[in-house]
């Protein structure tokens, strides 16, 4: 009911702005879902560590999303949301199978190639912010700061998280 009343209120920008602030609001209240009441909960009720990695990227996410809504409204964002998006739902059938235990270990070989499809999402990311810089696509020096800042981060997390579960094979004595 609220966020009615927030677009309401935004009904009087531009219609571009509008759609975009739509969008990108919706990405919003998602990632505030996921990080204040089903992912952790459900983590911690089957009895899994909260890493940082998990905390620091919703928590980002959420405060960086609200400030690129609220004063920026780059509309490049939707592509970034659209693409996370994608990759989240994938991440999400995995997580899903995975829920049915040794039954389908099986089909869960891949989730490898999930850590290093969420990199990929942030080095494509980072690929289109860099070029927008340079080809002087008019975002906001801040826009542009606030988020690359946030995607090296994410991508210097997931790679030490993936060296660190997939890396070097342990030998055994």
């Amino acid at each position: 009911m609220y966020v009615y009343y927030l677009i309401k209120i935004f009904d009087l920008i531009d219609t571009v702005s509008i759609v975009v602030f739509k969008t990108l609001l919706v990405h919003v209240l998602q990632k505030l879902l996921l990080l204040f009441y089903f992912l952790e909960v459900f983590l911690i009720l089957m009895k899994k560590q909260l890493s940082f990695l998990h905390l620091f990227h919703h928590s980002s996410m959420v405060f960086s999303i609200w400030v690129t809504t609220s004063f920026f409204r780059e509309q490049i964002g939707i592509f970034f949301g659209f693409m996370n998006t994608l990759v989240h739902a994938v991440m999400y059938c995995y997580y899903f199978l995975s829920s049915f235990g040794p039954v389908a270990q099986k089909y869960l070989s891949w989730k490898k190639h999930l850590t290093s499809l969420q990199m990929a999402q942030f080095i494509v990311s980072l690929a289109v912010l860099v070029k927008m810089k340079f080809e002087n696509c008019h975002v906001t020096q801040c826009f542009w700061l606030l988020w690359g800042f946030n995607i090296i981060c994410f991508l210097g997390f997931f790679c030490n998280f993936y060296i660190k579960a997939y890396g070097r094979k342990k030998k055994t004595d």
